[in-house]
């Protein structure tokens, strides 16, 4: 689409009619307005290419009048053309967004070349905003399409890590005990045995602990099994809690027995963790009215420890830690008892 149309303003009859003879000549359309107040009702019906007007107009300075038609046509070429000009004028006309600035006399060739140039200018807009436009729409089809990529790879990550969640549910319901949540007899003896065998390897001290809480059978018959299932729950967390370390884990034996493994851990160290393991389930004061230690839950541990030799195996520790805790169920309950690896 080519802008051809153009506004002349000027009070002098002479100079807009020999000026729309020649521009109209180069086939350019064009209309011509002798005050302000002309022009700014012709340009609110209609858009120019360009407008070119002297300073000095009939109604208000030219170039307040330009800087109201620039508002009702931002898209139009504002030519000054004038005998009136100062420094100020011509600072003022840049401030306002003249594209272009003349001084009288000049002949009509100086004003076409003006006005073709500035033709070509807005010519050459004309293509930049249209393949501008057009490269905003390849941009916002490229954008769509990777705003989809993206949205399929976030769906495949959901999707993997979904599945990974998943599996890792699966792994944590195969290697946990259901009723108290830490790891089962499985895990135990999986890991357990692969712990003795690093020590054995490495030469450094593990140890392993097992305890029973005291007279537990009665307590279900005194409280009920649902009574026997949360004092399990309570125990188990307690034991949990007091260890600490990384690579020391709890695991549930069987019924009312719970095991902690503690590699790289010495017989004395074991000893002094079992001991706090005691006092802290002691610290819970679970009713027990039915135990014939005292009428709160307690527990008894037995300890086994040092360090492995090659005849050593985990089923060793458990062995002489089991042994311990018979001692120390037969020395009353609620109470350490400790045995060496040999």
């Amino acid at each position: 689409m080519k802008h051809n149309s153009i506004l002349l303003i000027d009070d002098e009859e002479i100079i807009l009619s020999s000026l729309k003879f020649s521009l109209e000549g180069k086939g350019y359309s064009v209309d011509t307005a002798d005050s302000s107040k002309d022009a700014l009702e012709k340009i609110s019906l209609r858009h120019y290419s360009v407008v070119i007007t002297d300073l000095r107009i009939p109604g208000q300075d030219g170039l307040e009048t330009v800087n109201e038609m620039k508002l009702k046509s931002p898209g139009t070429h504002f030519m000054i053309l004038t005998g009136h000009a100062t420094l100020d004028s011509a600072i003022e006309a840049i401030r306002v967004g003249v594209d272009d600035f003349l001084l009288k006399p000049c002949d009509d060739k100086q004003v076409l070349d003006r006005v073709g140039m500035c033709l070509e200018q807005i010519e050459t807009k004309w293509d930049i905003e249209i393949k501008t436009r057009e490269l905003a729409e390849i941009n916002q089809k490229l954008q769509e399409e990777i705003c989809r990529k993206n949205e399929i790879e976030n769906e495949l990550r959901q999707s993997h890590q979904e599945l990974m969640e998943h599996n890792e549910t699966l792994q944590q319901l195969s290697i946990l005990d259901p009723l108290t949540g830490v790891f089962n007899r499985r895990y135990l003896n999986e890991t357990f045995e692969k712990e003795a065998k690093r020590a054995l390897r490495e030469g450094s001290e593990i140890s392993f602990m097992i305890m029973d809480i005291d007279y537990f059978k009665l307590y279900n018959d005194t409280y009920g099994h649902q009574a026997g299932d949360e004092c399990l729950k309570k125990v188990a967390t307690a034991v949990d809690d007091h260890v600490n370390r990384p690579m020391d884990f709890v695991a549930r034996y069987g019924g009312e027995e719970f095991c902690v493994v503690l590699p790289g851990a010495n017989l004395k160290g074991a000893q002094k963790i079992a001991e706090s393991l005691r006092k802290g389930i002691e610290d819970l004061e679970i009713m027990h009215t039915s135990s014939k230690v005292k009428n709160t839950v307690t527990i008894s541990i037995g300890v086994s420890g040092g360090v492995p030799d090659k005849s050593l195996s985990h089923e060793t520790l458990i062995t002489n830690a089991d042994k311990a805790l018979y001692e120390a169920k037969a020395k009353g309950r609620n109470t350490v008892v400790t045995a060496g690896v040999y």
